[in-house]
């Protein structure tokens, strides 16, 4: 017996990755939705079947999330979470009026 033509009932049809723009938004949604993460600064790369996390989150905790949100929305991606923990570097401004 041999599988029927993709097209037809049974038929298997060949699927297009999905573009790696869409992937990086939902991992950015996913990030900005999440009850226990709600973050917007984290920056986000894919490279393949790879994603990378790159910034700056203020807990070992929150870095821990973040791996667990992108993971969880990508179960088929590897992902390297290379975020910094530590205080957030303090910003001089100066209003000059």
């Amino acid at each position: 017996m041999t599988a029927a033509p993709p097209g037809y009932p049974g038929g298997v049809e060949e699927t297009e990755p999905e573009p790696s723009e869409y992937v990086v938004e939902r991992v950015h949604q996913a990030l900005a939705e999440d009850p226990a993460v709600h973050e917007l600064g984290v920056q986000v790369a894919v490279a393949g079947s790879r994603v990378f996390l790159t910034g700056h989150v203020g807990t070992p905790e929150r870095k821990e999330a973040i791996t667990d949100v992108a993971r969880r929305v990508l179960p088929d991606f590897e992902v390297h979470n290379q975020t910094t923990v530590g205080a957030f570097p303090e910003v001089e401004v100066t209003e000059e009026l």
